[in-house]
């Protein structure tokens, strides 16, 4: 049961980097011209970055389907604590959208830590669900006939 909700998230967590990739780069694409922060936190930075950030979103995606323990989780980890440092350096105006997902949903960029928080939390616990499956098969154990009692007579 484990291993069927780690990969139910990790394809969760894989559509949601892929949609954020995808609509970034059609923002980007179809735009005639960037306007530095105009209308979201997003565009104000180099076309070259954004794409840059498309690929890293779009191998993220890849690495949640292919290789979700440790690198597809670990690499969204690590993409969401980088975007924090930058919403940190760089912070968002009260007028501006997110544009974390392009134009595909206006989202206020005053509550980008709180996604980020939430996103960061979702790929935790995947992982952590990955990790104690992955223990329990080193240990010899399935995760239906694996119980707390047995776990604590065995590791007394």
């Amino acid at each position: 049961m484990t291993f069927f909700l780690s990969r139910i998230l990790s394809m969760v967590l894989a559509l949601l980097w892929s949609i954020a990739a995808v609509s970034k780069l059609i923002e980007v694409l179809t735009s005639p011209e960037i306007a530095p922060g105009l209308d979201s936190w997003a565009s104000q930075f180099p076309f070259t970055l954004i794409l840059f950030v498309v690929l890293l979103e779009t191998l993220t995606a890849v690495a949640l389907i292919a290789k979700p323990f440790p690198y597809g989780l670990g690499m969204g980890i690590g993409l969401l604590a980088v975007f924090s440092m930058v919403v940190i350096a760089v912070p968002p105006t009260e007028a501006q959208t997110c544009g974390c997902l392009g134009d595909l949903a206006s989202l206020s960029a005053d509550s980008m830590f709180s996604r980020i928080v939430l996103l960061i939390g979702v790929h935790a616990f995947t992982y952590t669900i990955y990790f104690r499956q992955s223990s329990q098969l080193r240990s010899g154990h399935s995760s239906s006939t694996l119980n707390h009692s047995t776990f604590y007579t065995e590791h007394k």
